[in-house]
């Protein structure tokens, strides 16, 4: 027995040796090669509600603080006891600080997702910046990413980077509503121009999009301007130009105009609670139902819904609507594909695809309806639902217009036809004597004529 417990030890000896430095390691260590790119540092941070400048602090000590997700959004209602403040904190060691300054062309930035309502970053212990303004200023913005440069002050001879957030997660009613706090977006550590660069970029495919949604929209309100029986063209143009709308609100793009935040949520609201009027229209037209007096009048709820919500000023009554607005579109979730599939039975050319295309849609709508009624934690996918749709009602457009013209082609062959025949109908009637059956003199002169003619090509008498 005692080789057998000699090697035992041993090997637990060994084991624990090589587990060591990792017991010991109390902030994550970022290495020199790291740094030189882009490294994610979202994941768990310790975790406080409240507000104590304190916090920012290196020396503060956060050992009893809990463990957090970053990003994370807070639970419904957030934290009232801390009048909706709460704390990140997060300790690196950056091996590329360990030995002196690296490259001189390199800055060291944070990368920040998006954050509810407000917040402020702080590196150091110093407020290197943030989005939005806390209270008592109290000034949202909770959907602009931003890079920050963080300034060699602020990083500690040993190289000890400790980042800390100070979070405002807003008001009660969009609390009790949205929660707070980060959710959505990859925080990260690289070089300042690295990170901007890349953050731009990420944002241009979307930015393209919506261009090409809003241009494809203005073209078929051109098409519906050239010939207003094709109403189809003039709803489809207008929903193109509302998805492309609501998703250039959806990118970092928008900043550019220089408005403000609340500005933007008016815009977006906007465009969603007129989504389902448009759908709608375009709809029952595209697949030539008529919209009842009751369906009229549940239409134009939809557009009043987004006056409302567009003229009323301050963000808290898109908070007050939305689980409201939300409910009240329920019905149509149901309505549109009992009506699709009712003419997919009837064979309707066009029901196929878009209830292909709609149903697509649906099932990104409830998924964002589960994010914002039962706090389920998934990315959210209205956007491409709304490709999905605007796919699925171009391709039933363009079936229409080839159906059309081939329609006016056969159409056209017909008449074409018709037309040769009553040509030579009156060709023979100005040939032929009523009377007799016999030519007339200009039946006789054409036949002579044409006698004449072989005579002279034939060289016979």
């Amino acid at each position: 027995a005692g080789p057998t417990v000699g090697v035992i030890r041993l090997l637990l000896a060994l084991l624990c040796s090589a587990f060591l430095p990792f017991a010991h390691a109390d902030e994550p260590r970022v290495s020199e090669s790291d740094l030189l790119g882009t490294i994610s540092i979202s994941g768990d941070w310790k975790f406080q509600p409240g507000d104590d400048l304190t916090w920012s602090s290196p020396e503060f000590d956060d050992s009893h603080w809990a463990d957090a997700p970053l990003p994370g959004r807070w639970p419904v209602g957030g934290y009232p006891e801390s009048n909706q403040f709460g704390w990140y904190r997060l300790t690196l060691a950056l091996a590329a600080y360990e030995d002196g300054q690296p490259a001189s062309d390199f800055e060291l930035a944070l990368r920040t997702g998006k954050v509810m309502s407000a917040f402020e970053v702080y590196a150091g212990g110093e407020l290197v910046g943030g989005v939005g303004k806390l209270p008592p200023l109290a000034e949202i913005n909770y959907d602009r990413m931003t890079v920050l440069p963080i300034p060699r002050s602020a990083i500690g001879a040993d190289g000890t980077l400790v980042l800390a957030l100070r979070v405002w997660g807003g008001p009660l009613s969009s609390a009790n509503v949205w929660g707070g706090g980060p959710y959505e977006g990859d925080f990260a550590l690289g070089n300042y121009s690295d990170l901007l660069l890349t953050g731009i970029a990420r944002q241009i495919p979307g930015l393209l999009i919506c261009v090409l949604f809003v241009g494809f929209g203005i073209y078929h309100l051109y098409l519906y301007r050239r010939n207003r029986q094709l109403d189809t063209y003039l709803w489809f143009g207008l929903m193109a130009i509302n998805i492309g709308v609501y998703g250039l609100m959806l990118n970092q793009w928008k900043y550019a105009a220089d408005l403000s935040f609340v500005a933007y949520k008016k815009i977006e609201f906007g465009s969603i609670y007129l989504f389902p009027a448009l759908v709608i229209q375009m709809l029952w037209t595209l697949l030539d139902r008529p919209i009842t007096p009751l369906l009229r009048a549940y239409q134009f709820s939809f557009v009043a819904a987004a006056i409302t919500v567009v003229a009323i000023p301050g963000l808290d009554i898109n908070a007050a609507t939305l689980g409201y607005f939300q409910m009240w579109a329920m019905p149509l979730l149901v309505m549109a594909p009992w009506l699709m599939t009712s003419q997919l039975r009837a064979g309707h050319p066009e029901a196929r695809t878009l209830f292909v295309g709609v149903m697509i849609f649906f099932a990104t709508c409830i998924n964002d309806l589960l994010i914002d009624i039962a706090r389920v934690e998934t990315a959210r996918l209205m956007p491409y639902g709304f490709v999905a749709i605007m796919l699925a009602m171009a391709v039933s457009l363009a079936n229409r217009f080839t159906a059309n013209m081939s329609r006016l082609e056969e159409e056209v062959a017909e008449r074409t036809q018709a037309l040769s025949a009553a040509n030579a109908r009156l060709a023979e009637a100005a040939r032929i004597d009523p009377l007799t059956g016999l030519f007339n003199r200009r039946g006789f002169v054409e036949e002579a004529e044409v006698e004449i003619q072989r005579v002279f090509r034939g060289g016979k008498p």
